[in-house]
C-alpha cells in the first residue's frame, strides 16, 4: 500500500467519523439560556462562549435527543435574536444576529481582523489581497516556520530551500538585481522591519503566534521604500491578564528536534503582564557529501527568544506601553551554496565529491520595540513605536583547516536598523484613516573573501553604508453615503544614501585588502506615492473596490567590482486593483478575490560594465516590465467539525525591456524567474468533539524558470507538495503523527550552470527542496 493509499484513507477516516460518530441523546429541560449553554459545552466538550448582557433573562426551550452541537445551539437560539461566531477550533461565540432577528443559522466563520495597515481592519474591508494564518489554524497543520507558510499561499513562493528568500506574484523579495540593502519586499515582526539578515536568519518559527498576514502587491503607501512587491506581517502572542503555558515538542526524521516553551501572566492584575518564549530547532539536514563522510552539510542548529512585558496603569486612563524583545542564536552549515546540490542526480541530494570542508554560518539577530499608545477618545489614538533590529552574520570554514585547492568563503556581515513611527489613527462613522510621521536608518558593515580557486577567480570587497529615510504617510478611508466609501492614501519620502567601500575582482590570485583603494558615493532623492479608489458595500456581506496605487523600491549608492563608485534611482510600479470580498452561505463559506495589473518602470537590473569581463558589472535603472493576474481565496466550514480551506493564484509577468549587459542576450519578452502561472493549494481541517483532530493540505506549482534568462536548462518542473497530520486532543494535551512532503516530491526550487574548472564543462547546481519528514509531537497548554 502506497502513501497516496494512505493520505485517501486518512481523508476518508475523517469524513466517514464526522458523519457517523454521535454523542449520547442530549435531554435538557427548559431553562435560562447560559445554564442552557454550559449544559451544551459539557455535553459535546466544546467552548460555548456567551455575555451575561445578551443571555440575561432569556428563556431556552427544551432539547431532546439533539444529534450535534450545532444543531443543539441552533434549537437553543432560535427566536432569541442570537447568532453563534465559529471559532476554528470547533467553539461558538454567541452574537447578536445581523439580519433575521428571528433566525439562529447565521453561523459564520469567526471575524478576521488585520493588523499590517497599522490601525485594524475586518478583512471585508481591506482591498489589499492578504492571506492570513491564525496560531490556532497553523497549530492544527504541520507548519513550523515561515517558510512553509510562503508555500501554502498562492502567488507566493519559497526561493531558497533553508533560508527565509520569498517572492511574492513572482517578485523575489531582494528584486531582479538581489540587491541586499534595498528589498522589493518587507517583513515585520511585531512591528519591527527585518533586514536581509533578518528574514533570512531572523524569528522564522510560527510558535506562539498571534498571526500572519501576507500581503500581496505594492504596500509602499503605508510601509514604505521596501514593499514594492508586498509585505509579511507577523504579530506574536502578547502578554495577558490569565496565567498561561504552553508547550511544544518534536522528533522527525534526519534527527529533526524542536522544542517550544511560552507562559506568561499577571505581575499587577489588569495593569501589568509578561510573556516569555523560547523555540529550539536542530536538524542534521539531508544534504550530504559522502567522500568526506560528512551527512549533515545542511544542519541547522537555531534558538528564538522572546519576551514582552505589557503595561497598562489605571492611574493613566487609555494609556498602554508593550516593550517587545526577541533574538535569534545559531549555527547553520552549508555546501556550495545554501542547500546546493550538484548533478547529474540533483536528488541524490549530494554535494560535489572534492569539497571536503563545507562553509559554516554563525547567525545572531537582536530586536528591540517600544509601543507606547494613548486613547484620547473612542474617535481618536496616538500610537509611538520605536524599534530597533541588529543582525551579524559571519561565515568561515567548518572544521578550521580549509581545503584552498577548491574554494573559500570568509565573510563578516553586520546590519542595524532602527525606526521610529508616530501616528494618528481616527475612527468615526465616516471617516477611518491613519497619519504619521516615519524615521529609518539602516547602517550595514561588509567583509568579504571569496575565491573559486579551481578556477582561479578571487573577490574581495568590504565597506560600510548609511541609508537615512524620512517620510509622512496618511491612508483611510472616507464614507460618500453609507455603501460608498472613498478608499485614499499618500506618503512623501525622502532618502539619503551613503556608501564608502572597495570591490576587487581578480584572477589568478586574491587582492591584498589593504591594498584596495576606498571610494565614495552618495546619492539623494525624493518619492511622492499615491493612492486613489472605491469601495461598494453591495450588501452587509458583499463588496467591491477598486485601487490605484504607486509602488517603489528605493535607489542607492554602490561601489562595483571595478571599485568605481556610482549610483542608481528608485524603481516604481502603477498598480491598478479589483478586489471582491464576500461571504456567502449564511456566513459558513468566506470567498475572496483580487484582480491586479501593474506596470513597472525603471527597474533595477545587473548591466555589464562596458570595457570589462563578463564578471564586472554594476546596477541600472535598464529595466521595464509588467505583472498580472489574480488570487482567488475561500474558507468554507462544511460542517462543524469539518473546515475547507482552498486558493489559487494565475500569474503572468514578462520584461517589457531587459538586456542582459552580460552577455548581450535580450531577455525582453520573458517572464521572471519564481514567478509559476499557475498556484493551487487546498487544507482540509478536521476536529471532532471526541478529541480526534487532523489536516490534509497540499500544493500545486506550475513549472517556471529560475533565472531571467528563461533557458530550457533553468527550467524548474511543476509539482505537488502535500502533508498530514493526525492527532488526538483531550484536556490540555494533545499529540500527533505527522508527514511533510506526504508523496516525497522531488522538486527544485534553483538551478544554474556552473564551471568546475578553467577549462572544464558546464555542470549544473541545483537547490532542491526537502524530502517527505515523518515525525510526532507533543503539546500542551494550561
Amino acid at each position: 500500500m502506497n502513501t497516496r493509499w494512505y493520505s485517501l484513507s486518512l481523508a476518508g477516516l475523517l469524513l466517514f467519523s464526522n458523519l457517523t460518530w454521535a454523542q449520547a441523546p442530549l435531554n435538557l429541560p427548559s431553562q435560562t439560556l447560559d445554564k442552557a449553554l454550559l449544559a451544551v459545552g459539557q455535553h459535546f466538550d466544546i467552548s460555548v462562549v456567551a455575555s451575561e448582557t445578551l443571555t440575561t433573562g432569556v428563556l431556552a426551550p427544551s432539547i431532546d435527543g439533539a444529534r450535534s452541537a450545532e444543531d443543539a445551539i441552533e434549537r437553543l437560539l432560535k427566536g432569541s435574536g442570537l447568532a453563534v461566531v465559529r471559532s476554528e477550533r470547533g467553539g461558538y461565540i454567541v452574537v447578536k444576529a445581523r439580519n433575521d432577528a428571528n433566525s439562529a443559522r447565521i453561523l459564520p466563520l469567526e471575524e478576521m481582523i488585520v493588523k499590517g495597515q497599522k490601525r485594524e481592519l475586518r478583512l471585508r474591508d481591506l482591498n489589499s489581497s492578504v492571506a492570513v494564518y491564525t496560531d490556532n489554524r497553523i497549530s492544527d497543520t504541520t507548519f513550523v516556520d515561515l517558510t512553509d507558510l510562503y508555500q501554502f499561499t498562492p502567488n507566493v513562493q519559497a526561493t531558497v530551500t533553508d533560508e527565509g528568500d520569498f517572492a511574492i506574484r513572482g517578485v523575489a523579495f531582494r528584486g531582479i538585481d538581489g540587491s541586499a540593502t534595498s528589498l522589493a519586499g518587507a517583513m515585520y515582526v511585531d512591528g519591527i522591519i527585518q533586514s536581509v539578515l533578518g528574514v533570512e536568519a531572523g524569528p522564522s518559527s510560527v510558535f506562539d503566534l498571534e498571526q500572519v498576514e501576507i500581503y500581496r502587491g505594492a504596500q509602499s503607501t503605508v510601509q514604505g521604500r521596501n514593499a514594492l512587491a508586498g509585505a509579511i506581517v507577523v504579530n506574536t502572542a502578547d502578554p495577558g491578564y490569565e496565567w498561561t503555558v504552553k508547550g511544544r515538542a518534536e522528533y522527525a526524521d534526519y534527527n529533526t528536534q524542536r522544542y517550544g516553551l511560552a507562559f506568561g501572566g499577571p505581575i499587577i492584575d489588569e495593569q501589568l503582564a509578561f510573556r516569555v518564549a523560547i523555540d529550539d530547532y536542530e536538524t542534521d539536514g539531508f544534504i550530504e557529501n559522502p567522500a568526506a563522510g560528512i551527512d549533515d552539510i545542511n544542519f541547522d542548529d537555531t534558538v528564538n527568544r522572546r519576551a514582552k512585558l505589557l503595561l497598562e496603569p489605571k492611574a493613566v486612563e487609555g494609556f498602554s506601553a508593550l516593550l517587545t524583545y526577541i533574538d535569534t542564536e545559531g549555527f547553520a552549515g552549508t555546501g556550495f551554496g545554501t542547500g546546493t546540490v550538484n548533478g547529474p542526480d540533483f536528488f541524490d541530494r549530494n554535494v560535489r565529491p572534492e569539497i571536503a570542508s563545507p562553509t559554516l554560518l554563525e547567525i545572531e539577530t537582536e530586536n528591540w520595540a517600544l509601543e507606547l499608545g494613548q486613547r484620547f477618545s473612542d474617535q481618536f489614538r496616538l500610537e509611538f513605536i520605536a524599534t530597533s533590529s541588529d543582525a551579524r552574520e559571519e561565515s568561515g570554514p567548518r572544521f578550521g583547516e580549509f581545503d584552498l585547492d577548491v574554494f573559500f568563503d570568509l565573510s563578516l556581515d553586520e546590519e542595524q536598523v532602527e525606526t521610529y513611527d508616530l501616528r494618528g489613527i481616527w475612527e468615526s462613522d465616516r471617516l477611518s484613516l491613519v497619519s504619521g510621521l516615519y524615521y529609518f536608518e539602516h547602517e550595514r558593515e561588509t567583509a568579504r573573501e571569496f575565491g573559486l580557486v579551481f578556477q582561479g577567480i578571487f573577490s574581495t570587497s568590504g565597506g560600510h553604508s548609511q541609508v537615512e529615510n524620512a517620510a509622512i504617510y496618511l491612508d483611510g478611508e472616507f464614507r460618500i453615503r453609507p455603501d460608498v466609501a472613498l478608499l485614499f492614501g499618500a506618503r512623501y519620502d525622502n532618502e539619503e544614501f551613503e556608501e564608502a567601500g572597495f570591490n576587487a575582482l581578480t584572477f589568478g590570485a586574491p587582492a591584498n585588502p589593504e591594498s584596495l583603494e576606498v571610494n565614495f558615493s552618495d546619492t539623494e532623492y525624493d518619492a511622492f506615492l499615491p493612492k486613489l479608489g472605491l469601495r461598494w458595500d453591495q450588501t452587509d456581506s458583499l463588496s467591491w473596490s477598486f485601487v490605484y496605487q504607486r509602488g517603489y523600491r528605493a535607489g542607492r549608492a554602490a561601489i562595483d567590482n571595478t571599485n568605481t563608485a556610482y549610483d542608481f534611482d528608485p524603481e516604481y510600479t502603477d498598480n491598478f486593483e479589483i478586489a471582491l470580498r464576500s461571504v456567502l452561505l449564511d456566513g459558513k463559506l468566506n470567498l475572496n478575490a483580487n484582480l491586479f495589473y501593474t506596470d513597472w518602470t525603471d527597474q533595477h537590473v545587473i548591466t555589464l560594465i562596458p570595457g570589462t569581463s563578463a564578471l564586472a558589472f554594476r546596477t541600472d535603472n535598464a529595466g521595464e516590465s509588467e505583472l498580472y493576474g489574480f488570487e482567488l481565496d475561500a474558507t468554507f466550514s462544511l460542517t462543524s467539525d469539518l473546515t475547507l480551506v482552498a486558493g489559487t493564484g494565475w500569474l503572468q509577468t514578462e520584461f517589457k525591456d531587459y538586456v542582459n549587459q552580460q552577455t548581450g542576450e535580450d531577455f525582453s519578452g520573458n517572464s521572471f524567474p519564481q514567478s509559476p502561472e499557475l498556484t493551487l493549494s487546498v487544507g482540509l481541517f478536521y476536529e471532532h468533539s471526541s478529541g480526534i483532530y487532523g489536516s490534509i493540505d497540499a500544493r500545486y506549482q506550475d513549472d517556471c524558470f529560475s533565472d531571467p534568462d528563461n533557458f530550457e536548462e533553468h527550467m524548474l518542473d511543476s509539482y505537488v507538495l502535500a502533508n498530514a497530520k493526525l492527532g488526538y486532543r483531550r484536556g490540555n494535551w494533545s499529540v500527533a503523527l505527522f508527514a511533510r512532503n506526504l508523496f516525497d516530491e522531488d522538486y527544485l526550487v534553483r538551478v544554474r550552470g556552473v564551471v568546475d574548472n578553467p577549462e572544464g564543462p558546464l555542470s549544473w547546481e541545483a537547490a532542491v527542496g526537502a524530502p517527505r519528514v515523518v515525525g510526532g509531537e507533543l503539546n500542551f497548554s494550561f
